[in-house]
């Protein structure tokens, strides 16, 4: 199956096979999309699988990788701007959030922690990715920049999801003025004949 250009992802194939009557799609994916290939090796293990005669090494993706990931599809690919593809960022963010607070119980894995949260407070610059946290609802703040870390972390922790709020604080009041602006020009719009009547009227007074 060739897949089409608004497929999840970058696929370069696509099969279709029948598990126990149940109908399965496996991607073979050239890229993960809003991850590059850098990123993604560094961060993600292997895993060895005992297959029976022989072990088979399966890659897995770094928890906030698939979060990135699902966060730029609802973005960038209209096929994912639906109930599924919401459904499906929301849920990468539990993930996350499951496996901080997995971290929480191993003092050396901070350091994953806070270079990943450094990396988010990086990509908050961007209004797109300010925005998407907004529009779809996704509780970035709630879930991840409200843990109690150790006292060696907690200065450069308070700094980081300083940051992060900061940034939803200020999209947010951006797109409460805009909403603000948009409702507002129905209104004025329905009483034009009325202001234009007062214009008319103190011009001639």
């Amino acid at each position: 199956m060739i897949p089409d250009r608004d497929d999840n992802t970058s696929n370069s194939a696509k099969i279709t096979i029948d598990v126990n009557g149940e109908v399965h799609e496996i991607d073979f994916l050239k890229k993960i999309v809003g991850v590059s290939d850098v990123v993604l090796f560094k961060s993600s293990i292997v895993l060895s699988i005992n297959a029976g005669e022989k072990w088979i090494s399966v890659r897995i993706m770094h928890p906030y990788t698939i979060w990135i990931s699902r966060l730029v599809n609802i973005i960038s690919l209209p096929s994912k701007q639906n109930k599924y593809g919401y459904a499906q960022a929301a849920l990468s963010l539990m993930v996350l959030r499951a496996f901080v607070d997995r971290q929480v119980l191993q003092e050396h894995s901070y350091r994953d922690f806070m270079s990943w949260l450094n990396n988010f407070s990086k990509k908050m610059g961007d209004s797109i990715i300010r925005d998407a946290l907004i529009d779809f609802n996704l509780p970035f703040e709630s879930q991840i920049c409200t843990l109690n870390v150790p006292s060696e972390y907690r200065r450069k922790y308070k700094k980081l999801v300083g940051k992060v709020s900061k940034k939803v604080c200020h999209a947010s009041n951006v797109k409460a003025e805009k909403n603000r602006k948009r409702n507002r020009l129905p209104k004025l719009m329905d009483r034009s004949d009325e202001i234009l009547a007062e214009m008319a009227a103190i011009g001639t007074g």
